[in-house]
């Protein structure tokens, strides 16, 4: 009995892609999430619940990002960057 569960269930993971279909985006969409618990506030400094994070990162996106497979800082928002002499200051190009 818990082999034809499992063979089903493998069976539902194999399906499941098929039934995805190709969506024109609009970018004008709302999204709507639904949280388990209260969000103690919007502040991104000042947060301090888990689920502000995951919010967060709908919500904004970073400058750069490190691309964990080549170890090395990729644009993100920022087109590109230089760092000042003193290297005291980080001046960015940002993207339209």
């Amino acid at each position: 009995m818990k082999k034809l569960i499992l063979v089903f269930l493998v069976l539902i993971c194999l399906m499941a892609p098929l039934s995805v279909q190709a969506q024109e985006i609009d970018n004008n969409a709302t999204v709507t999430v639904a949280l388990t618990t209260i969000i103690d506030n919007l502040d991104y400094m000042i947060h301090s619940s888990l689920n502000a994070s995951g919010v967060f990162q709908h919500m904004f996106e970073p400058m750069v990002d490190l691309d964990m497979e080549s170890i090395t800082i990729v644009p993100r928002v920022a087109t590109d960057w230089s760092v000042s002499e003193d290297g005291k200051a980080l001046t960015f190009k940002l993207r339209r």
